[in-house]
């Protein structure tokens, strides 16, 4: 059955494995950056929790999480977006079930006003409810609190070719295009492309999390993941991560989903089925743990907004 696994932190899947740090690149960061007692407490947790502390049941995979304070969004294989609202006890209701009737949904995000959606039907055209759409695109839904409104509010007038990543904070849209080797950032208040980031033609950026200082990508050709400045773009750090937990030949590597803390840890899914590695801001890898080897994970998101942060981990089996 299709899954959504709760996890408060401390935390974690349903096994926990010590890794050695990876070497630095040559453009470290500024180590106090990263909270260093917020990470030893991290890797303390990843150690000990063995199971999750709560499972919620969908009619169909849960694809894609977005998180905003104590809101949890997840997407299913479909055009439903469930919405929860968490408590410090780690309780969730289910405050909200949207039908937003767009297709092929590939990514999610949100801010305090928005649900952004990136979608991919591979066709020329497409009409959700009174709206004609390209085939390819990032449109927005108001949200009224944890209510999302369900008329379509913006459509980001862009080409897309393949978009697979989307990320949002208080001033900025990111959406990463698989097939046009960028990422492209969206002025909030004026739904205007203000820069482009192009990747070399044998790179492709796939996923992406941003936070207030940072904007962290996964690229799928070289297994990189790549740290840039949210503000301008540039390349503070790069570097290659792939599992150190022994999987079987068929699973692909990563970096896939990734997630991008307040206070500049990472999270990011190292295989196609189900480990996840605990990252600080130079990508030091600290520790790489595989949730369940008898499932599939789907995507992941964090809850930052209580004193115990949750972890929520979609997955079938």
């Amino acid at each position: 059955p299709a899954m959504a696994r709760i996890e408060p932190m401390p935390m974690m899947a349903l096994r926990a494995a010590p890794m050695e740090p990876m070497a630095r690149s040559s453009v470290p960061i500024n180590p106090n950056e990263t909270n260093r007692a917020n990470l030893e407490r991290w890797k303390r947790a990843l150690e000990s929790v063995t199971k999750p502390n709560k499972e919620i049941f969908f009619e169909e995979a849960p694809y894609h999480f977005c998180s905003h304070r104590n809101n949890l969004f997840v997407a299913l294989k479909s055009d439903k977006v469930y919405v929860y609202e968490t408590t410090s006890t780690n309780y969730f209701e289910e405050v909200n079930l949207v039908d937003i009737k767009v297709p092929s949904i590939v990514a999610i995000a949100c801010n305090a006003n928005y649900l952004a959606v990136a979608y991919c039907t591979g066709k020329d055209k497409l009409k959700v409810g009174d709206k004609k759409l390209k085939g390819n695109g990032v449109v927005l839904f108001a949200r009224d609190g944890p209510k999302v409104i369900t008329q379509i509010d913006k459509v980001i007038d862009r080409e897309f070719v393949k978009p697979k990543g989307l990320a949002m904070n208080d001033d900025y849209l990111f959406d990463s295009d698989f097939e046009q080797h960028a990422v492209f950032k969206f002025d909030i208040q004026r739904w205007a492309q203000v820069q482009e980031l192009k990747f070399p033609k044998d790179e492709q950026p796939y996923k992406i999390s941003v936070n207030q200082s940072y904007a962290a990508v996964t690229e799928m050709t070289n297994h990189t993941v790549n740290i840039y400045d949210v503000g301008n773009f540039a390349l503070r750090h790069k570097q290659k991560v792939e599992s150190s937990i022994k999987r079987p030949s068929s699973d692909k590597s990563g970096p896939f989903d990734i997630y991008l803390t307040s206070d500049n840890i990472l999270l990011t899914k190292t295989n196609w089925q189900s480990t996840i590695a605990l990252l600080d801001i130079n990508l030091n890898k600290q520790f790489e743990f595989d949730i369940d080897k008898s499932v599939m994970m789907t995507s992941f998101a964090m809850i930052e907004f209580h004193a115990n942060p949750i972890l929520a981990i979609g997955c079938y089996d």
